[in-house]
């Protein structure tokens, strides 16, 4: 096996992501604030805070553990696709088709990016690489080009 290139999530996305959380909870809890003052029962109350807790640390599991995603690509043609240090699929993209889908919005910032890896069996696979920034998905994709077909989808 020659050389390996490894593409991660950014510290900025990470960064990102966690500014997020608060952000959520913030809102979710003044709309809470909100519906309270048209009920006023304590169980409402410890409810709701039950819930925004909830809400808060789900937001920062995912922020901290769901997106993080490793992509490797070796010189033979091999692209693996790491959630945490879990190894979730390896394709050979020497007999896979490539294509990716990648949503702006208005102001030009990557909103959504994914990755479809079609095998020689025709069937299609979609990798989520948004946390991985458009800047590392583009070099990543370039890489891929040179061991596959691509069929880019650009929207």
């Amino acid at each position: 096996m020659g050389e390996l290139r490894e593409y991660r999530r950014t510290i900025w996305q990470l960064i990102k992501s966690l500014l997020i959380a608060p952000l959520v909870t913030f809102a979710v809890g003044m709309l809470f604030l909100w519906v309270l003052q048209f009920y006023n029962p304590t169980w409402f109350f410890v409810l709701g805070v039950i819930v925004i807790a909830a809400i808060f640390f789900g937001l920062l599991y995912s922020a901290i553990f769901g997106e993080n995603l490793r992509f490797e690509l070796s010189d033979d043609g091999t692209f693996s696709y790491y959630k945490g240090r879990k190894l979730k699929k390896s394709y050979d993209l020497t007999t896979s088709d490539l294509g990716y889908h990648q949503v702006k919005s208005a102001n030009g910032a990557t909103r959504r990016l994914s990755l479809r890896i079609t095998d020689k069996e025709g069937r299609p696979d979609i990798v989520e690489c948004e946390p991985i920034g458009s800047k590392q998905f583009d070099e990543m994709f370039k890489e891929m080009q040179k061991y596959s077909k691509v069929e880019p989808e650009r929207l």
